[in-house]
């Protein structure tokens, strides 16, 4: 097989896996059930704060919250749901979700604003 049709099958195979275009593909990401602030790695199980276009559980328990302390922006791929008796806070900048959803016994404390597209 020439280079040519090697390079040509490595791109398109690339932008099959979305890894070509610039985006990386979405993930779940939980947080701890202490919480903390939204851009803290230790807040989140695995140890890394969210992307714009992952999903985003809130498991918080107890007195634990996950704060967001700073602008926020996701696509329109990204979401957060809130866990039953789980809690999301605001404390500073302006928050942009793709969606929210807060299931029965889940708390969110929104003094920003909030657009959730």
């Amino acid at each position: 097989m020439s280079k040519l049709v090697k390079l040509f099958v490595l791109l398109l195979s690339l932008t099959g896996l979305g890894l070509w275009s610039g985006e990386a593909l979405a993930t779940t990401i939980t947080s701890t059930t202490a919480g903390g602030t939204w851009t803290t790695g230790s807040t989140w199980v695995g140890g890394t704060a969210p992307g714009s276009g992952d999903t985003v559980i809130i498991a918080t328990t107890g007195a634990g919250a996950v704060d967001i302390a700073a602008n926020l922006t996701q696509t329109a791929a990204g979401s957060v749901a809130v866990n039953s008796v789980a809690t999301l806070t605001t404390s500073g900048g302006s928050i942009t979700v793709g969606a929210l959803t807060i299931n029965s016994g889940g708390t969110v404390t929104m003094e920003r604003p909030l657009i959730v597209l």
